[in-house]
């Protein structure tokens, strides 16, 4: 059983939408801009809800997985806290399921991504462990074993909210600096693609700006490397769009940062972008086929 269902990703900069049928072909992209200052996510919930019931009369859509990024409680359907949405202990599921009537899979975006790059994606022949690390309007890593996603507690995988504690940078964050966000807005231009057209150019304020979140992004896969020992490191979120200015730079900064140890082979997600929505749309088939086991 694999039926039509609507996967859903909120991120901070936009929402976007996949709706896939029962061979997993794309029926329906959307995207909206995400409700700014929207603390209590309703407004978020309710262009959600506005999209979904746009196209419901004509797709038959039986469920909907949703996915938001920061700490999440799967089990309850609440977004503990996001930094990027600038929520705390926001219900998700329940409202969305109450305005829609449908079964909900609520989950992480980024744990979301790595599953969606583990069952259809780049690391989907993968044997043992693979990170997934998107690199979008946030940061942060999630796992995969064999094809499924490993759950860890507390900030586990949120990579992107340590501290630097030296250096220029002392005082931010890792994704304060090395986000794709955070590229576009230190250098004022409305995205990573724009930035990263600068660089190519050689402008010497984006230059500087990409050499810094090299190093950080360099040291990020060094520690993940070291850590948890993955044959693959799935590069995800907007920045992925320049895979060819920064995957080489990071298996070289790679390189240069573990000494003596097997290293992974840094690779661009398979789904780009589009890979939390696709996950989001694979826990929602999960929470169908386990409804029909009951």
């Amino acid at each position: 059983m694999n039926p039509v269902r609507q996967g859903v990703d909120v991120g901070g900069t936009t929402i976007k939408g996949l709706l896939v049928d029962a061979d997993d072909t794309v029926l329906e992209q959307w995207t909206e801009q995400t409700p700014r200052d929207d603390r209590t996510g309703e407004q978020t919930i309710a262009t959600i809800v506005s999209r979904i019931e746009a196209s419901r009369w004509r797709t038959g859509i039986e469920a909907i997985g949703i996915v938001v990024p920061g700490l999440v409680d799967e089990d309850k359907g609440i977004c503990r806290q996001s930094v990027n949405l600038g929520w705390k202990d926001v219900a998700v599921a329940g409202p969305l399921g109450d305005a829609l009537r449908l079964p909900i899979a609520f989950g992480h975006d980024v744990r979301a991504g790595a599953l969606a790059e583990a069952r259809t994606g780049a690391s989907a022949r993968t044997p043992g462990v693979a990170a997934f690390l998107p690199i979008g309007t946030g940061l942060a890593a999630a796992y995969t074993h064999n094809g499924e996603v490993l759950t860890f507690g507390g900030l586990a995988g949120e990579v992107g909210q340590i501290r630097l504690l030296q250096g220029p940078h002392a005082g931010s964050t890792i994704e304060d600096i090395a986000s794709a966000g955070a590229i576009a807005r230190r250098l004022g231009v409305p995205n990573a693609r724009r930035a990263t057209d600068l660089v190519r150019a050689g402008d010497p304020a984006a230059v500087a700006v990409w050499n810094d979140a090299l190093v950080i992004l360099a040291d990020v896969i060094a520690w993940i490397t070291v850590t948890v020992g993955p044959e693959l490191v799935v590069i995800g979120g907007g920045l992925s769009a320049s895979a060819d200015l920064l995957l080489p730079a990071l298996t070289q900064g790679l390189a240069a940062r573990v000494a003596d140890a097997p290293l992974p082979t840094i690779v661009k997600a398979a789904h780009g972008v589009s890979a939390g929505a696709v996950g989001a749309a694979q826990l929602a088939a999960d929470v169908l086929r386990k409804g029909a086991r009951q």
